[in-house]
């Protein structure tokens, strides 16, 4: 992993010029998005992943793995208060990540420095 990273950081910086193109060599994961990837992610993109360091257990726990038990077919229930607590926290979630992606585009923290 240690290797197909540094590739594919190296691609990066030394492509940095010319127009994004992202070949499937990268070690960019597009599926079960769990923390770790998503960390992965922030990082490619240059967003400091500190601030959703909290919610690492419900990246893997409430939204990863009850997602995987219901793809499996495998009956889940969530009573209305939990759902609504998935809900609102899932909505500010997203929301921060759009900001932190919009303001690194902005800012072109993507790019070597």
């Amino acid at each position: 992993k240690i290797v197909l990273q540094t590739k594919s950081m190296e691609f990066l910086f030394n492509e940095i010029d010319k127009r994004a193109h992202f070949p499937s060599e990268l070690p960019l994961k597009t599926f079960n998005l769990t923390y770790d990837v998503f960390e992965d992610y922030c990082l490619l993109l240059g967003i400091d992943i500190s601030q959703f360091e909290l919610k690492k257990h419900f990246i893997n726990k409430e939204l990863v793995e009850n997602r995987n038990i219901i793809a499996h077919g495998k009956y889940h229930l969530v009573d209305l208060k939990a759902f609504y607590d998935i809900y609102r926290t899932t909505l500010e979630l997203l929301r921060s990540v759009k900001d932190n992606v919009l303001n690194a585009a902005v800012l072109e923290n993507y790019k070597k420095k």
